[in-house]
């Protein structure tokens, strides 16, 4: 099994270099518009931005694999306001690890007010719902 680093480069420049691809003008990400994404059957993806898992890693364990280093990766410092844009299941993952890892305020937005519910019973100190007439104004 094999998890994907979702960011890909039109060409390896000095930033990708010395470790500072997400400052790279030339990154793309996959599942971003014009790109329809990766589920997919099968899907091509560049060998080196693959990475294999251990043999004794679960499928639904490697699905955490990109949203949980995102999360740790974000809020390595106890203390800060974070504010998390969507409680889907991805903006969950990223909620539960800035909680996890010392937040001292969250505050989660979602355009679902029954999401935004779901995450204020599991500790959000602040929601806001942003419903689609809302933003079209």
């Amino acid at each position: 099994m094999l998890t994907l680093s979702l960011e890909l480069f039109e060409k390896l420049d000095e930033l990708c270099k010395i470790g500072r691809y997400n400052l790279s003008p030339t990154i793309f990400f996959c599942a971003m518009p014009p790109d329809d994404g990766n589920l997919y059957q099968f899907y091509k993806h560049k060998a080196n931005f693959c990475y294999k898992l251990p043999d004794n890693v679960t499928f639904e364990e490697g699905a955490l694999v990109e949203p949980l280093s995102v999360g740790i990766h974000a809020f390595q410092q106890a203390g800060n306001k974070v504010l998390v844009c969507g409680a889907g299941p991805d903006g969950l993952v990223k909620f539960l690890t800035a909680k996890a890892m010392g937040a001292a305020q969250i505050v989660v937005t979602d355009l679902s007010a029954s999401r935004l519910s779901k995450t204020k019973e599991v500790g959000a100190d602040f929601i806001l719902w942003t419903p689609t007439r809302a933003l079209r104004k």
